[in-house]
């Protein structure tokens, strides 16, 4: 059934499309928050109860991914056989993985600031995915808008490039 909320003007509606069993334990949700009429974001409910332990394994493959492909560049930058113009286009990448991962902690930062019990966000190709630790109770709209506006003015991503994961 659709819930419905308003933040700050905007009209918020969500609908359950689908819901799946991946594991007996887990129950796997799938809405779309329909935000102005115009944009959804994709909302995927887990029930689940190792949410802790899986926000701090999260954490650390994304540290060792970030540190792999830092050190990747890094490596490339110092080969004599670069032109000038493949030293730009290498400096340009860690610039761009240095933004991501700095709006990466900003989002997780302010989303948990909003009274959510954790958040992981990744960042890439212009994709937004985020995790949401909740205390049970399902997302409401009006929460997932809050988590839209803050990821849209941290990054460059846009509305129907966000995917909000919800553990409970």
């Amino acid at each position: 059934s659709p819930r419905t909320g308003n933040t700050s003007d905007t009209r918020v509606t969500m609908s359950e499309r689908s819901t799946v069993f991946l594991r007996p334990e887990w129950k796997i949700s799938i809405q779309f928050a329909t935000i102005d009429s115009s944009t959804d974001i994709q909302l995927v409910s887990v029930a689940n109860d190792s949410g802790t332990r899986f926000f701090e394994q999260a954490r650390l493959k994304r540290e060792k991914a970030h540190d792999e492909a830092m050190d990747t560049l890094q490596k490339s930058l110092k080969s004599s056989s670069l032109t000038a113009e493949e030293k730009k286009e290498y400096t340009a990448q860690m610039a761009a993985g240095l933004e991501d991962l700095n709006a990466e902690n900003e989002i997780e930062t302010l989303v948990r600031a909003k009274g959510f019990a954790d958040c992981l966000c990744f960042l890439q190709a212009g994709r937004a995915d985020l995790t949401v630790m909740t205390a049970g109770e399902p997302l409401t709209a009006a929460q997932v808008a809050q988590i839209r506006d803050v990821v849209m003015n941290k990054s460059s991503v846009a509305a129907q490039n966000i995917t909000v994961v919800e553990v409970k």
